[in-house]
């Protein structure tokens, strides 16, 4: 039987599958690093826009999130990869990935209305970060179109961040790209972007480059999600406590 991503999975059930997710250990990150961008770093306000390279993922969020709401995306996006990250078995298709990315963040209050797309681009003859862009502008609002240019010209500037980025995600082997903030009716959403990029050379700027024929095979999906977040508040003390033990390293992009 399918699983209804349209339905948040009652409190007993997210209880047991945090339970049984004690097992992740992980060494500690240490402290968030962040990379300015821009020219007066000292007047960043919290709600404006902002962008986080967590692992294999680089987060954007639209102006107007409150630090509480920020961290609940980042803390979902966090356990997810801790989950999903370990799974590094190639044959596991883009489709099979994101169901069980969606099953970790559907346990932890986030649920989808919308079918997952998915794109192939076996002669890609354009930049990675523009199919993405492409792809928010579907998906999303004109403030997380904003947000999402804006995070990959940060990083596209910034070279410590992009070798870390490329580090992470072994070079576009395996990436997540995640515009987060409101809809019209005011709901928290992200707009998850899985993908995979075969190449014949590798670089750091893997998102930038304009990949000629012949070059690259980008294999792309997507979904789009909504926070409950009183079903978040409910498990969020738990979900925090296994962050302490098993953390991810961040760098923030101030944009």
């Amino acid at each position: 039987m399918d699983f209804d991503f349209a339905l948040v999975p009652s409190l007993g059930q997210r209880l047991e599958f945090i339970r049984n997710m004690g097992f992740l250990r992980v060494q500690r990150s240490g402290r968030v690093r962040r990379f300015a961008v821009g020219d007066d770093v000292g007047a960043y306000d919290d709600r404006a826009q902002s962008a986080m390279l967590i692992g294999r993922t680089l987060l954007g969020c639209m102006a107007g999130l409150s630090r509480e709401e920020k961290k609940e995306i980042k803390n979902s996006i966090k356990i997810a990869s801790l989950v999903c990250d370990t799974y590094e078995n190639e044959a596991l298709g883009l489709g099979d990935w994101l169901n069980r990315y969606a099953r970790m963040l559907n346990h932890f209050g986030w649920y989808s209305d919308r079918h997952p797309g998915e794109k192939v681009y076996r002669d890609l003859s354009s930049t990675v970060s523009g199919k993405m862009i492409e792809t928010v502008r579907q998906l999303g609002n004109e403030p997380m179109l904003t947000n999402s240019i804006a995070a990959f010209k940060a990083l596209e500037s910034d070279s410590r961040g992009l070798a870390a980025y490329a580090g992470a995600t072994l070079y576009g082997k395996s990436f997540q790209v995640a515009p987060a903030g409101r809809d019209s009716k005011g709901m928290l959403t992200m707009e998850l972007n899985h993908a995979r990029l075969i190449v014949k050379r590798k670089t750091k700027s893997f998102l930038f480059v304009s990949w000629q024929k012949g070059e690259a095979e980008l294999q792309h999906n997507y979904r789009s999600f909504y926070l409950d977040r009183n079903a978040y508040a409910e498990t969020k003390q738990k979900l925090e406590d296994i962050l302490e033990e098993s953390d991810m390293a961040e760098i923030e992009l101030r944009l």
